[in-house]
């Protein structure tokens, strides 16, 4: 492997790591327990966890490798956009993959 982000272990990884982050939530109020109260900061620390995982493993896919495909660069601008416009999640997954389809097509 010539140092790329991407491929099995990265995925793996992340799964691991999105697996830590489901246990420490889960052993958190056994081990804290006894009526004392888990800090506002580390409540909100733990509610971006999923959210920064999920980010790192489209950034991977999307920029990594031999650098960014631009369809797949499109795609994903797309999915942002119909996200953003509040559309249904089939639609947003259709209209990124057309996109990145045509595009490919097209070059």
């Amino acid at each position: 492997m010539s140092g790329a982000l991407t491929g099995p272990g990265v995925v793996g990884g992340l799964l691991l790591l999105g697996l830590g982050t489901l246990a420490m939530k889960s052993v958190g109020p056994v081990v804290v327990g006894g009526g004392r109260r888990v800090p506002g900061w580390l409540t909100a620390a733990g509610g971006v966890l999923p959210t920064a995982l999920l980010s790192a493993l489209v950034a991977t896919e999307v920029l990594g490798g031999d650098g960014p495909d631009p369809a797949r660069l499109a795609g994903v601008g797309v999915a942002a956009a119909a996200v953003a416009l509040r559309a249904p999640f089939v639609v947003v997954v259709l209209a990124a993959t057309a996109t990145t389809a045509v595009l490919r097509l097209l070059t």
